[in-house]
């Protein structure tokens, strides 16, 4: 009677033990997974060096000065630098106000979250851009922009509002989230059938 209480309690200590190793694993594996993908998901803002979907908040739009098919680019600044952005032709009401704005139509400041992806602009696009940027600022804030300073006030790239941002399948969180489901099947295959097993064999 005294062994078979003695080995009760190994058996509740060691479920115990193997509990909370096991709920240890799978809490670092889901905050892992979770911190992974959150991290992958936030929105960066945009930069002269992003690569993926990102964001700008304009305070000024200037009219078109080109376009790409149904696209037509325009500058655009927030309270630091000035970008080039695409919009969809269709979309010409939404910025209408910050456009009509930057060019003294309104006198209530206006801004604009706008999202989108970087895309590789060509000389066209750069050539465009030298011959049209200095209209689209004040007098006192006109440049001297050409081939060899280019770099220095404006982007390689420019953001491309019409692209819809899509998902791309994380690997290391589909790895993650796949050791926490083996993980988990363990836990419940080892502490609550490994028991009941043993007893069935006594009997």
């Amino acid at each position: 009677m005294v062994k078979k209480k003695l080995k009760l309690k190994k058996n509740i200590f060691y479920k115990l033990i193997i509990s909370t190793i096991f709920l240890l694993v799978m809490i670092v594996l889901f905050t892992s997974s979770y911190f992974i993908y959150t991290t992958s998901r936030k929105i960066p803002y945009y930069t002269k060096n992003s690569k993926n979907y990102s964001y700008l908040e304009i305070e000024e739009m200037s009219e078109s000065f080109a376009s790409i098919g149904k696209k037509e680019l325009h500058f655009a600044r927030d309270k630091k630098n000035i970008y080039v952005v695409a919009i969809n032709k269709k979309d010409q009401k939404k910025y209408q106000e910050i456009i009509d704005y930057t060019y003294g139509k309104l006198k209530e400041k206006k801004r604009l979250k706008i999202f989108g992806y970087p895309i590789e602009k060509n000389t066209q696009i750069k050539n465009l851009e030298i011959k049209y940027i200095n209209k689209f600022l004040p007098y006192e804030e006109k440049i001297e922009i050409n081939e060899n300073n280019y770099q220095t006030y404006l982007a390689n790239t420019y953001l491309d509002t019409t692209i819809n941002s899509f998902y791309k399948f994380n690997y290391i969180v589909f790895i993650l989230l796949l050791l926490l489901a083996i993980v988990t099947y363990l836990f419940i295959k080892v502490v609550f059938f490994k028991g009941s097993e043993q007893t069935s064999e006594r009997i």
